[in-house]
């Protein structure tokens, strides 16, 4: 067997393994020898690390906790067979017979994958060979509801590894030699007694039962090596290998749903989640009940798709899973919990599910305040495919992936749509979403690498936040889906952390060694630094142009460098230069574009436009072109538009007199910070980046009427001041048709496409009702167009910008560097 000599107690930490020399386990594992379903068995060296620490662990006798760098891996399937192995070669090494291993081994464990993988276990004798199977010299067995053991690969009875559910089912198999126990499991209170050798595996560190235990066992771990990246060459080909190198630069991203009777309803539910949990110890009808509850819990939470099409998809409506539900719960409280309090939980889930009805209707009607998920991740799958990114929507069961593979393949055909169960089959994504908070026995999906960044959508009662504000208790005001998002996934990052710090990693090796096994118990504690690897994501706030907000703060520059030259502090003149583009489109049409000038980029996945850097534009992207400008911004076009409409024209002169005191002001104070700091000494509460919002016109105004008036008394313009209510509503007005447009915007885009010039909307379909505006207003003022080549240039005058030439144009001389920027 290969042990594993890692020196002194107060040696320093290798950071991966040392190489294979020996004959068990983890030495076939290294070597590539050990094969499941006839392939070479995919892992890492960091499994073969924790085989080789459970090796030595079996030869002293001691328990272990292994906290697995990959929560996917088969480990506990591989421990089980390393036992086996070690006890052959011990024999062999003896006597010089080959025997069948005697030990008896038991594994509890949820995961039914586990079972299927040790059988097809196979080890060969070197590269190419085939593999003599595990199954015929050590058989597996079960133990099924009759409480029966079940030997799948023997006549005779005789079993060497035994798959239970429960470590009381594992006690009652009579003697054993090592018990092999994959957390969560529901009675693992009970490890306390078995007086058997125990390996542990925690595929959640931050397990309640796992962190107990850490204090009583050697510990290992392999998140520091992950996270600090010191993988290196440690990690084998495969899935494997992609999971821990998303893991090694992971991102946790909340999105919050705001849903504020959502929570109200969950919160009921979640108040009595203590009582369920010690009532399932009753008996296995209970234990059933109280599952049951949690899965629909789960289902409700967690559902991003209409309820209508849930109902339709899944063939059993939510509705009757409660009413079924509520049937069980009576059985059960006038039997087995005859003298408990059973909470109703099923009238507590019917409210839940009355919430999510409702809030639908209301988002339907247009009423602000009222989200569900499904609202919610329609943006979050269309910005991340066009972005270019592979997504994988994670749900928690085989019959929901199903489910929603059905209903975003309609749209989406690209999503790919897995199971918790089926992650293990399921190669990485860029992406990969949940669709809400993961159930106790799946939390590990968090630090499991599946995606490059996970995104969890979660419901809030409140706005959300751009920062972690993780509450102590995890929770808001009742139920706080997002707040037990973020605690989950950083305490658990902090437990992790410390189980494998290198000290602790040292420690434990040595007290396998000495033989106390309490001496490499857990005791190096991280605290704080998960908070780092989650982050709550709000949305772009209304009105903000790309690069001033990236979802954790401001990131534009307020004023100009002090070096900046005295053409770019002023304002910009048609013949000042800079850096910028040709582009050239699909129908050989071409335009000049400033890098950091604002264009419209269509989003095909999203069905909508944004406003993008022209240097961010891409090969295959499409630019929206309004009367003939890449870069006339929407707002434009409104106040030229609404100058036309008798209805708006009021209002568009009350905004030009605002924008005239703007300047007026901007010209006074010279920065946004002095003329903010102005303001703010009259009660003006908004930042310096809003105020510049406001000068250079990328928003129509302030939220506030008084900061209105606050302009007014600040440059002592009576008519600001008397008539301030005025000139708000003129804003507000304006903004409505503003949001209206591009809603049209999108909605033109849409029906002419990146080539073509067909298939408008009626030119009589009325935008704004109390204005009279058309899309014909604007319909023959949208052209798009998909970008074929990009050419840089060091020198372009602001005038000849935006404009989409002909193909037959000739390039302007004024730019002679062209060719020397193509070359």
């Amino acid at each position: 067997m290969d042990a594993v000599p890692y020196g002194a107690a107060d040696d320093g930490c290798p950071q991966v393994p040392l190489p294979a020399t020996g004959v068990g386990v983890s030495s076939c594992v290294f070597e590539g020898r050990l094969l499941s379903g006839g392939h070479v068995v995919e892992t890492s060296v960091f499994d073969v690390d924790a085989l080789r620490a459970v090796e030595y662990a079996i030869t002293r006798c001691s328990s272990v906790l292994i906290c697995p760098a990959d929560p996917l891996s088969p480990l506990s399937a591989l421990i089980a067979a390393a036992a086996h192995v070690a006890a052959m070669v011990a024999i062999r090494t003896t006597s010089g017979q080959a025997t069948p291993s005697p030990l008896r081994v038991a594994v509890v464990t949820a995961d039914y994958h586990l079972r299927g993988f040790y059988r097809g276990l196979a080890v060969r004798g070197g590269s190419g060979s085939g593999g003599v199977p595990m199954r015929s010299i050590v058989p597996a067995a079960t133990v099924g509801a009759s409480g029966l053991v079940s030997v799948i690969d023997r006549e005779d009875g005789r079993w060497s590894t035994a798959f239970v559910d429960s470590v009381d089912a594992a006690l009652r198999l009579g003697r054993l030699d090592l018990l092999v126990v994959d957390l969560p499991v529901g009675d693992a209170d009970e490890l306390t007694r078995t007086g058997v050798p125990t390996v542990v595996v925690a595929r959640d560190p931050a397990d309640r039962v796992a962190l107990r235990l850490a204090g009583q066992m050697a510990v290992f771990g392999y998140d520091w090596a992950v996270q600090t990246e010191l993988v290196g060459e440690a990690v084998a080909v495969g899935a494997p290998a992609d999971r821990l190198a998303n893991r090694a630069g992971r991102r946790v991203r909340v999105v919050p749903v705001c849903a504020p009777s959502v929570c109200a309803d969950a919160g009921l539910f979640w108040g009595d989640v203590a009582s369920l949990v010690r009532l399932a110890g009753r008996s296995a009808p209970v234990r059933k009940l109280i599952a049951d509850a949690f899965g629909l819990f789960h289902d409700l939470i967690g559902l991003a798709m209409p309820v209508g099409v849930y109902d339709q998809l899944c063939g059993r409506s939510l509705h009757s899973r409660i009413d079924e539900l509520a049937r069980g719960a009576k059985i059960v409280a006038n039997g087995e919990l005859r003298t408990e309090w059973l909470p109703m939980v099923e009238a507590e889930l019917a409210g839940l599910l009355g919430a999510l009805r409702a809030a639908e209707r209301s988002g339907a009607a247009g009423q602000a305040g009222y989200t569900t998920k499904a609202a919610v991740l329609t943006p979050v799958l269309a910005e991340a495919l066009d972005e270019g990114k592979n997504v994988l929507v994670v749900t928690r069961t085989e019959m929901l992936a199903r489910a929603y593979a059905h209903h975003l393949g309609e749209r989406w055909p690209g999503v790919r749509v897995a199971s918790l169960g089926g992650l293990v089959d399921t190669g990485p994504a860029d992406l990969a979403v949940l669709l809400g908070m993961a159930p106790t026995w799946g939390r590990w999906v968090y630090r499991s690498g599946v995606g490059r960044e996970l995104a969890v959508l979660a419901y809030t009662g409140g706005q959300g936040s751009t920062s972690i504000g993780v509450p102590p208790d995890g929770l808001g005001d009742g139920f706080d889906e997002a707040a037990l998002v973020a605690k989950a996934v950083a305490g658990q990052t902090d437990a992790a952390l410390g189980m494998s710090a290198p000290r602790q990693r040292t420690r434990a090796f040595a007290a396998l060694r000495s033989g106390r096994p309490a001496d490499g118990a857990y005791r190096h504690i991280a605290a704080g630094l998960g908070a780092a690897s989650v982050e709550v994501g709000v949305p772009r706030p209304a009105e903000v142009p790309p690069g001033l907000w990236d979802g954790g703060g401001w990131t534009a520059r307020i004023e100009p460098d002090p070096t900046s030259s005295a053409g770019e502090v002023s304002d910009p003149g048609a013949w000042e230069v800079s850096a910028g583009l040709r582009v050239v489109f699909t129908d050989g049409t071409w335009a000049w574009l400033h890098e950091h000038s604002l264009v419209w980029r269509w989003l095909r996945h999203g069905g909508r436009v944004e406003q993008v850097e022209a240097a961010r534009l891409g090969l295959g992207d499409a630019v929206v072109f309004i009367d003939g400008d890449a870069h006339k911004t929407l707002l434009a076009k409104v106040l030229q538009v609404t100058a036309q409409v008798p209805e708006l024209a009021v209002a568009a002169a009350w905004l030009d007199y605002w924008r005239s005191a703007l300047g007026r002001a901007r010209a006074r104070y010279r920065t946004y910070v002095a003329l903010e700091r102005a303001l703010a000494l009259l009660g003006c509460a908004v930042q310096p980046q809003t105020v510049r919002l406001w000068c250079v016109g990328s928003t129509i105004g302030p939220d506030d009427p008084d900061d209105v008036r606050r302009l007014g008394e600040l440059l002592d313009d009576p008519i600001l001041v008397a008539r301030h209510l005025q000139v708000w509503q003129a804003m507000r007005t304006l903004r409505r048709a503003h949001i209206r447009l591009g809603r049209r915007l999108a909605d033109l885009t849409r029906a002419l496409g990146p080539a073509a010039a067909t298939g408008r909307l009626p030119a009589d379909e009325i935008l704004d009702e109390a204005s009279g505006l058309t899309a014909g207003d604007i319909e023959t003022a949208v052209a798009v167009a998909a970008v074929h080549d990009i050419t840089r240039a060091a020198a372009v005058p602001r005038i000849l910008v935006g404009e989409r030439r002909a193909a037959d144009e000739p390039v302007d001389l004024i730019c002679p560097n062209l060719q020397e920027a193509r070359s």
